[in-house]
């Protein structure tokens, strides 16, 4: 079975693209070059699902003819995105046990020439990480091109997953690529007819050159920076939190909300950590309202209520307002930390919502483990926000990991276990790929699997559906590992605004979860990060929370996915 993906950020069921790989045969650019995988041997593959959730298109393909042939799945005249394809059993990149000096050919074509503009190689180590490896494509006509990523000596354009270092811990696997579609595509199609590795030097000798990789600014991200065990339910002191500025139509000046009405004000910077603001020369407080307020001449970037509402297509802009067609929100990933800040500050307030608890009693081997100092194999499942999207690592200050990274480095620093992090999510899938992950495990014997799907699930609107796919997971896990045990994380919430992911669909689906959690209490907890956004958002806007404006959080976010986990695990 293989799944493809393919992600348009502006998408609607208007125009029909057809999307099945065809054969893959061996192509020889050497004595050096070997096949990566062959599909010239395989019946032709028909593609017999096709599934719109959210931003995403899910696609399974299948050799075997008694399935329905679908010939496509359906997308917009207008859009941005890109086409994904994901092995759900990675092929070998060949003798790359001791060194990873070479290439890997892609020879591709489509019917649609014009419309393909990049491909993108994703290359996965032996930490489990993700590396993406991002070329240019120009396609003049139908005819095949050969698509060549040296993999030694060009740095990833990309990472996340595994130890999310930017290195190639070697060997290594092929796991999947992705097209980068022009934005006025019409309907089209694209064709892998060749894959190859052909290698620069002689294979089989150790070449510590092949993994010299300049390290990730991540890596020296100081922990305690994060404040992962003084979080918002504790103490008098509120770390870094964030807040967006934003001048509302009824208002004369931009303002922000504070999560406790605050006492003395101890720091506020930019997001970056770059730039330090005044007291009274860039706000001022209203402790009775818990507002940070922009002076007249501030230094802080702000943005107008209306500004955050976009015309249809219009760069920057994803469909569309809730009860409002006519106006799109913008999206842009990454950016809204632009007109947020970081604010620290003392207060009386009690937090009153919710509090995640020490799950020693529901997960005793992995508390014990951890407890005692010993080491702990973690493995995550998801969607993008586990795969660590927004969290600035990805090239941006202040270079935060994503939450996994920080629960693993947290749990280290406090306990001395030495933790072993496998990161299997990928961005844009939904709990119906769930198993599609079981392969990908390989012979790793995870204490703890993390499951966090239900972002793009809620698109679909069928909790039930979630549900049973969640509770088939946890079943064929713990077939596999009966001694592992589980954490069921309920999604953060996306843009209320936003007519994808509805607001009032995430609690059905939390739902799902807390009546497996009973199911299956022992050896299973509850991360409910569903609830801990509910009661975030009763004070705080939306904005405070995102890193992209619609369903990504930020650093702030990524903070408290970490911080709900680890109450879970350590006990304080």
């Amino acid at each position: 079975m293989i799944q493809i993906k393919g992600f348009y950020m502006y998408s609607s069921l208007k125009q029909l693209v057809t999307a099945f790989l065809m054969s893959l045969m061996l192509m020889v650019h050497s004595v050096d070059a070997q096949v990566i995988d062959d599909f010239s041997s395989k019946p032709q593959m028909h593609i017999y699902k096709a599934v719109q959730r959210g931003c995403s298109f899910e696609i399974q393909a299948s050799t075997d003819n008694r399935h329905k042939l679908l010939a496509g799945f359906l997308w917009q005249d207008t859009h941005a995105g890109f086409l994904e394809y994901y092995y759900a059993k990675d092929p070998a990149i060949p003798n790359t046990t001791h060194s990873a000096s070479g290439v890997v050919i892609v020879k591709m074509s489509s019917g649609n020439p014009e419309a393909i503009k990049g491909l993108a190689l994703r290359i996965k180590d032996a930490s489990g990480e993700i590396l993406h490896y991002q070329q240019t494509v120009e396609l003049s006509t139908h005819v095949g091109l050969d698509v060549v990523f040296p993999i030694e000596t060009t740095s990833p354009q990309g990472h996340w997953g595994g130890n999310n270092d930017g290195k190639l811990d070697l060997p290594l696997k092929l796991t999947g690529y992705a097209w980068i579609i022009d934005k006025q595509a019409k309907a089209g199609n694209v064709i892998i007819e060749q894959v190859s590795w052909q290698a620069t030097q002689s294979q089989g000798k150790p070449t510590p050159k092949a993994v010299a990789h300049k390290p990730s600014k991540m890596d020296s991200y100081p922990l305690e920076q994060a404040h992962l065990f003084e979080p918002l339910w504790q103490g008098a002191i509120q770390y870094d939190e964030h807040v967006a500025l934003i001048k509302e139509p009824d208002s004369d000046r931009a303002y922000g909300t504070l999560l406790f009405a605050p006492g003395k004000i101890i720091g506020v910077t930019s997001c970056d950590t770059m730039t330090v603001f005044e007291q009274g020369r860039d706000f001022t407080i209203d402790a009775t309202a818990r507002r940070i307020v922009l002076t007249a001449d501030s230094r802080i970037p702000s943005i107008t209520r209306e500004e955050l509402y976009r015309k249809p297509n219009e760069k920057r802009a994803i469909r569309s307002k809730l009860g409002d067609p006519d106006k799109w929100l913008l999206y842009a990933e990454t950016w809204f930390p632009n007109i947020q800040v970081k604010v620290t500050y003392e207060h009386a307030d009690a937090w009153l919502g919710y509090t995640p608890q020490y799950a020693g009693s529901q997960l005793p081997r992995v508390t014990g483990l951890i407890q005692s100092g010993k080491p702990v194999s973690i493995c995550l499942i998801g969607d993008s926000i586990t795969s660590g999207a927004n969290a600035t690592s990805r090239g941006y200050k202040p270079h935060m990991p994503p939450y996994g990274i920080l629960v693993q480095r947290a749990i280290e620093a406090q306990t001395g276990s030495k933790v072993t992090l496998n990161n299997l999510a990928v961005s844009g899938t939904t709990s119906d790929g769930a198993m599609n992950v079981l392969p990908r495990i390989g012979e790793s014997k995870p204490d703890l699997f993390v499951i966090a799907y239900g972002m793009n699930d809620v698109a679909g609107r069928n909790p039930r559906k979630f549900g049973e796919n969640i509770s088939g997971l946890l079943t064929a896990l713990k077939q596999s590992y009966p001694e592992a045990e589980y954490v069921l994380v309920s999604s953060s919430m996306a843009n209320p605004q936003w007519t994808w992911s509805r607001e009032d669909m995430f609690e059905p689906y939390r739902q799902q979860l807390v009546s497996l959690q009973a199911q299956h209490d022992s050896g299973c907890a509850l991360a409910d990060v569903t609830a801990l956004w509910a009661d975030l958002l009763k004070t705080k806007r939306y904005y405070d929370l995102t890193g992209n404006g619609i369903n990504h959080p930020n650093d702030f976010g990524h903070r408290l996915y970490a911080q709900t986990l680890l109450a879970l695990l350590i006990a304080h």
